[in-house]
Protein backbone atom coordinates (compact mmCIF):
# COMPACT_ATOMS: atom_id res chain seq x y z
CA UNK A 1 0.00 0.00 0.00
CA UNK A 2 1.29 3.67 -0.99
CA UNK A 3 1.45 6.31 1.27
CA UNK A 4 -1.31 8.33 -0.87
CA UNK A 5 -3.59 5.07 -0.42
CA UNK A 6 -3.38 4.83 3.43
CA UNK A 7 -4.44 8.50 3.50
CA UNK A 8 -7.26 8.11 1.66
CA UNK A 9 -8.03 5.07 3.56
CA UNK A 10 -7.81 6.93 6.92
CA UNK A 11 -10.20 9.31 5.36
CA UNK A 12 -12.23 6.74 4.53
CA UNK A 13 -13.02 5.53 8.77
CA UNK A 14 -15.57 8.23 9.00
CA UNK A 15 -17.74 6.80 5.98
CA UNK A 16 -16.95 3.41 7.12
CA UNK A 17 -18.73 4.06 10.61
CA UNK A 18 -21.52 5.82 9.01
CA UNK A 19 -21.89 3.15 6.52
CA UNK A 20 -21.95 0.69 9.38
CA UNK A 21 -24.34 2.36 11.39
CA UNK A 22 -26.39 2.26 8.69
CA UNK A 23 -26.44 -1.32 7.73
CA UNK A 24 -27.00 -2.06 11.77
CA UNK A 25 -29.92 0.37 11.36
CA UNK A 26 -31.65 -1.89 8.36
CA UNK A 27 -30.38 -5.33 10.08
CA UNK A 28 -32.28 -3.76 13.06
CA UNK A 29 -35.21 -3.16 11.08
CA UNK A 30 -35.40 -6.42 9.68
CA UNK A 31 -34.88 -8.24 12.96
CA UNK A 32 -37.84 -6.44 14.22
CA UNK A 33 -39.78 -7.73 10.93
CA UNK A 34 -38.34 -11.03 11.53
CA UNK A 35 -40.19 -11.21 14.91
CA UNK A 36 -43.39 -9.74 13.90
CA UNK A 37 -43.53 -13.00 10.42
CA UNK A 38 -42.65 -15.48 13.34
CA UNK A 39 -45.89 -14.87 15.28
CA UNK A 40 -47.75 -14.61 12.54
CA UNK A 41 -46.02 -17.64 10.09
CA UNK A 42 -45.86 -15.73 6.86
CA UNK A 43 -43.92 -17.11 4.04
CA UNK A 44 -41.39 -13.88 3.75
CA UNK A 45 -39.31 -14.67 6.60
CA UNK A 46 -36.89 -17.14 4.27
CA UNK A 47 -36.49 -13.38 2.13
CA UNK A 48 -36.13 -11.78 4.64
CA UNK A 49 -32.87 -13.83 6.47
CA UNK A 50 -31.84 -13.92 3.22
CA UNK A 51 -31.79 -10.05 2.76
CA UNK A 52 -30.67 -9.79 6.68
CA UNK A 53 -27.59 -12.37 5.47
CA UNK A 54 -26.77 -10.05 3.08
CA UNK A 55 -26.25 -7.50 4.54
CA UNK A 56 -24.72 -8.61 7.89
CA UNK A 57 -21.54 -9.98 4.80
CA UNK A 58 -21.44 -5.94 3.46
CA UNK A 59 -21.31 -4.93 7.29
CA UNK A 60 -18.72 -6.89 8.02
CA UNK A 61 -16.71 -6.40 4.79
CA UNK A 62 -17.18 -2.45 5.96
CA UNK A 63 -16.28 -3.26 9.40
CA UNK A 64 -13.09 -5.24 8.42
CA UNK A 65 -11.85 -1.95 5.83
CA UNK A 66 -12.09 0.18 9.21
CA UNK A 67 -10.40 -2.15 11.28
CA UNK A 68 -7.38 -2.44 9.11
CA UNK A 69 -6.68 0.80 9.08
CA UNK A 70 -6.99 0.87 12.83
CA UNK A 71 -4.60 -1.90 13.38
CA UNK A 72 -1.88 -0.01 11.09
CA UNK A 73 -2.12 3.24 12.91
CA UNK A 74 -1.72 1.18 16.36
CA UNK A 75 1.52 0.11 15.37
CA UNK A 76 2.81 3.32 14.81
CA UNK A 77 5.07 3.44 18.09
CA UNK A 78 5.02 6.98 18.55
CA UNK A 79 1.61 7.75 20.40
CA UNK A 80 2.09 11.44 19.19
CA UNK A 81 2.50 10.26 15.74
CA UNK A 82 -0.37 8.16 15.91
CA UNK A 83 -2.79 10.75 17.45
CA UNK A 84 -0.97 13.30 14.45
CA UNK A 85 -2.33 10.74 11.79
CA UNK A 86 -5.80 10.45 13.41
CA UNK A 87 -6.22 14.57 13.75
CA UNK A 88 -4.97 15.06 10.02
CA UNK A 89 -6.90 12.08 8.50
CA UNK A 90 -9.54 10.63 10.08
CA UNK A 91 -10.66 13.69 12.62
CA UNK A 92 -9.83 16.01 9.46
CA UNK A 93 -8.67 18.96 11.70
CA UNK A 94 -7.33 22.26 9.52
CA UNK A 95 -4.26 22.05 8.98
CA UNK A 96 -3.05 25.26 10.82
CA UNK A 97 -4.40 23.22 13.81
CA UNK A 98 -2.27 20.57 13.34
CA UNK A 99 0.87 22.88 12.98
CA UNK A 100 0.28 24.76 16.43
CA UNK A 101 -0.81 21.29 18.04
CA UNK A 102 2.18 19.42 17.10
CA UNK A 103 5.12 22.31 16.84
CA UNK A 104 5.97 22.28 13.21
CA UNK A 105 6.93 26.00 11.37
CA UNK A 106 4.80 25.26 8.29
CA UNK A 107 2.42 22.21 6.61
CA UNK A 108 4.95 20.96 4.28
CA UNK A 109 7.19 20.28 7.51
CA UNK A 110 4.01 18.58 9.03
CA UNK A 111 3.12 16.73 5.99
CA UNK A 112 6.43 15.72 5.26
CA UNK A 113 6.73 14.00 9.01
CA UNK A 114 3.47 12.92 8.52
CA UNK A 115 4.56 10.83 5.47
CA UNK A 116 7.56 9.51 6.75
CA UNK A 117 5.81 7.92 9.66
CA UNK A 118 3.26 6.28 7.33
CA UNK A 119 6.34 5.40 5.04
CA UNK A 120 8.08 3.53 7.59
CA UNK A 121 4.39 1.82 8.88
CA UNK A 122 3.79 0.41 5.63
Amino acid sequence: MKVEQFKRECKSVQYYNMIIEEYDNRIRTLDELLDNLENKNTGNTKNLLLEQEELLIERKDFENRRNEVWNKISKIDEKNDQQMLIDAFINRIYYKKLIHKYHFNDSSALYRHINSVIEKLI
